[in-house]
């Protein structure tokens, strides 16, 4: 047998945020919650217990407690599937019209993965339509995603099956291709479509797993869309960057990384088209390989990555060809996938979700007091003397009597936010954020100040903050560093400035939004007293408000000087960066990131950006960066 094989390779779209995955640490994460539940060991038995067979019908998966009221849509609710059918009587053209080389084997496979997911807790389905858009149209319930779990943060893929836009042949074209991902490590949906519906269906499961990537810990960016026959011509179309504009009245998505197109006769070329790999049978009568090639050469002219496989003897929907000429292709499809991805910096990473104990109380609590000290309003020149107010966070067994010394962190709020708030706002976490991390092990003790920019002590204007902001810098060198460090013990051995300077490796300094922009400032003026800087969610504002997306290359130069004319080497400082994906700040953060990248002062061993999947502008996020960088401090 020859196997027609032809590849192209042109220039690559790129899509405009990158990010890459910490999958070691998430799946330490999870071993390390196993290790601590009593039930892990036995629910792992029966986990991998075998539940259905060739021999079990079709009614008794749809009735199985395992998959609820969806299980009606593991088969095609488009057609009359007698219920008394055995799993191997189903698995067969008799059924799925069109398609060849049907296995049941792999029928039982899906349904038993599937049936083990949900028994380990996890959701399998989703419905993509809320409950009010379903009771308008009532067809919208035959409609979902079934989900086959990766490694979490990994990048999704959505697999489109065939059927002529007459039915959805899922379990022959869609969950053996989701299966294969997500045991490749990539997570993978199947998208169950309305015949009737197809395109709207499947911008809706974009925009579904787009907005909702943190919850279902999946990289939004850097997606691929996956289709046989009827469902490779949906992964073409949604994957046209200007129709999945039309189709999701959204420019806020980001366009396929790749599209996997088998076995159809779609022939339209635009240069709006993402990378597209294909395959066919030569003695496909549905869908004639030469018209897929004519297609891969149209966008190959336009200068779109292309790959295009054609086997010898091989008919319409072979799935993933196992047993045939084909088996394996989807390695090839995988790494073409792979090769269009946007290429992250090796400092980038996908943050890892807070596990939920970390929020509750720990056995061993730390303590907060309020402190007042004396400073200036430093944005007036006649520097008038005010009180202000901080909070100290103190580690369980803190005695300041000991020798014990302390790293320490300075926290600046955000704006219309209090010194208090970190610690004593109704939805913050960061107090049994600190014990817990600190009672396991994942970070030594340290004690926290949260201060304020604010000179009234409460939020102003926005105006007025920035101009404080800007000026912080003084309040934090003359006064604020030298009240505390003189009371709590700290690397500090006394409150000279080379005090403070000999002691910079045990200081950091982090802030959230207008206090990252403070945090920014830090770095720029008081390098020489602090190591670490921890800015969420903003930018540097050095050289004018919205310095990131206005000012990015003078941005990063700035910041170059001021490590070189200070002297500083490559390991002298570290900067934790943490953004959001939906933060309505990313494009200023990231523009400066981008830049920062390429300079030669900052490198892997000193810049990190944290990137949260579905972030915004929350708390709930810069719990999440400093759970994900405080281990990385001191």
């Amino acid at each position: 047998m020859t196997v027609l094989r032809k590849r192209k390779t042109g220039k690559m779209k790129k899509i405009r945020r990158s990010l890459c995955l910490l999958a070691a640490l998430a799946i330490l994460l999870t071993a390390c919650s196993a290790e601590n539940n009593p039930q892990a060991d036995s629910a792992a038995d029966e986990i991998n217990m075998e539940y259905f067979t060739e021999n079990t019908t079709v009614g008794e998966v749809i009735q199985d407690e395992a998959f609820g009221a969806f299980g009606r849509l593991l088969f095609p609710v488009d057609l009359d599937v007698p219920e008394d059918m055995t799993l191997a009587e189903v698995s067969s053209s008799q059924i799925y019209l069109w398609y060849t080389d049907i296995q049941p084997e792999e029928t039982v496979d899906i349904l038993n993965s599937l049936k083990a997911s949900s028994l380990k807790g996890e959701q399998i389905f989703y419905s993509i339509y809320t409950q009010e858009e379903i009771n308008a149209d009532s067809s919208k319930a035959d409609t979902g995603l079934f989900f086959f779990r990766g490694e979490a943060g990994s990048e999704f893929a959505i697999t489109n099956a065939g059927g002529a836009f007459y039915y959805v042949g899922a379990m022959h074209d869609s969950f053996p291709h989701a299966l294969e991902l997500s045991r490749k490590g990539y997570n993978a949906f199947a998208l169950i479509y309305r015949p009737d519906h197809p395109y709207e269906d499947l911008a809706k499961a974009i925009e579904y797993i787009y907005d909702n990537a943190e919850v279902l810990q999946v990289d939004p960016e850097n997606y691929s869309l996956w289709g046989g026959s009827a469902g490779a011509r949906m992964a073409a179309t949604l994957g046209n960057e200007d129709y999945l504009r039309q189709l999701t009245a959204r420019d806020d998505i980001p366009q396929a990384a790749a599209v996997i197109m088998q076995y159809t006769g779609y022939s339209n070329v635009s240069e709006d088209d993402a990378p597209t790999y294909a395959n066919v049978g030569d003695q496909d009568s549905i869908a004639n390989w030469q018209t897929m090639e004519q297609r891969l050469n149209g966008l190959e002219d336009l200068g779109i990555a292309t790959e295009f496989h054609v086997y010898e003897g091989l008919g319409h929907g072979f799935g993933l060809g196992v047993g045939t000429l084909a088996e394996g292709w989807i390695d090839d499809a995988v790494t073409f996938w792979e090769s269009q991805m946007d290429t992250p910096a090796e400092q980038t990473a996908y943050t890892i979700p807070i596990s939920e104990e970390y929020l509750e109380d720990a056995s061993e609590q730390g303590s907060v007091e309020q402190i007042t000290y004396q400073s200036r309003d430093y944005t007036d020149p006649d520097e008038p003397e005010i009180e202000k107010t901080a909070y100290v966070y103190l580690p369980y067994g803190y005695d300041g009597e000991s020798e014990r010394k302390y790293d320490i962190l300075y926290l600046m709020h955000g704006w219309t936010m209090t010194a208090e708030d970190y610690f004593y706002s109704e939805d913050a976490h960061i107090v049994n954020l600190l014990d817990n991390m600190i009672e396991k092990g994942d970070m030594d003790p340290i004690i926290v100040v949260s201060a304020t920019f604010d000179t009234e002590n409460q939020p102003q204007g926005f105006s007025r903050s920035v101009d404080e902001i800007a000026q912080f810098h003084q309040d934090f060198r003359n006064d604020l560093i030298t009240y505390v460090e003189s009371r709590y013990n700290t690397y500090a051995e006394g409150t000279t400035e080379e005090d403070f300077i000999n002691s910079r490796e045990h200081r950091a300094f982090g802030g959230f939004s207008l206090g990252a922009v403070t945090t920014w400032y830090q770095f720029v003026y008081n390098l020489d007293y602090v190591k670490y800087f921890l800015p969420m969610s903003g930018d540097c504002w050095i050289l004018g408000t919205y310095g990131g997306l206005y000012y990015p290359e003078e941005t990063t130069e700035y910041l170059e000087n001021v490590v070189t004319d200070g002297g500083y080497g490559e390991t002298d400082f570290y900067i934790y960066e943490g953004i959001g994906t939906i933060d309505p700040i990313w494009d200023q953060v990231d523009s400066q990131m981008q830049e920062m990248f390429k300079s030669s002062v900052f490198t892997e061993r000193n810049l990190h950006y944290g990137i949260k999947a579905g972030g915004r502008h929350d708390g709930y996020a810069c719990e999440e960066y400093l759970y994900n960088a405080l281990p990385e401090l001191f």
